[in-house]
């Protein structure tokens, strides 16, 4: 499940008594076919959506994986789920990478006749109370966002004292070279708005 390590207590205590444990991306690739679409913000070149389609083709989940779309707007999430609707294969989910974009997303599923989760299934990025208040209620992946905001603060005062904060290049005494990537886990809030696609 999305945001419990393999280290935590209980998938140990699962993994000792010899049962083999698998993501959710990995089940979803070993019994389900069905045509999965990212609706992005910027043509797919946001290192997000870069990222999404990595982990996915990893998976062996590319052949049933689209991105599409390049603006985050509610008009762009409304045009291309318009035109996703009307390919064949119809997609049996889509995930869209911004709450405005899951908007224009939500609105072309309903005029479509089409019901969410039962016939496509709806998972929105990013963070927005009125989420809960749609019908149904949109299940999506949330960034750390005061997490990210204390820890741009902490960095940038640690600069303005001159504290470092990385390591030195031994290369270069006196000058910071080296490189930080710093990963803050995202959060899976789940909603009425997702459905395995065999579970009819």
């Amino acid at each position: 499940s999305p945001g419990i390590p393999s280290t935590a207590p209980l998938v140990q205590k699962i993994a000792d008594k010899g049962i083999h444990i698998i993501s959710e991306i990995e089940f979803a690739g070993r019994y389900d076919t069905a045509k999965k679409i990212c609706i992005t913000g910027s043509n797919g070149k946001t290192t997000t959506t870069s990222l999404i389609y990595h982990l996915l083709k990893e998976a062996g989940l590319d052949e049933h994986i689209r991105v599409t779309g390049n603006d985050f707007s509610v008009q762009n999430g409304y045009v291309e789920t318009r035109l996703l609707l009307n390919s064949s294969p119809r997609p049996t989910a889509i995930f869209a990478l911004s709450n405005t974009i899951a908007l224009g997303t939500f609105k072309a599923i309903k005029e479509s006749g089409l019901k969410i989760p039962d016939d496509i299934s709806l998972i929105s990025f990013d963070d927005n109370v009125y989420l809960d208040y749609m019908e149904p209620p949109v299940t999506r992946i949330i960034q750390p966002v005061e997490d990210m905001a204390k820890l741009s603060v902490r960095i940038l005062l640690g600069k303005i004292e001159d504290r470092r904060l990385r390591c030195e290049s031994a290369d270069s005494p006196g000058k910071d070279n080296s490189k930080s990537v710093l990963h803050l886990a995202p959060k899976l809030v789940r909603r009425d708005s997702v459905c395995v696609p065999f579970c009819d």
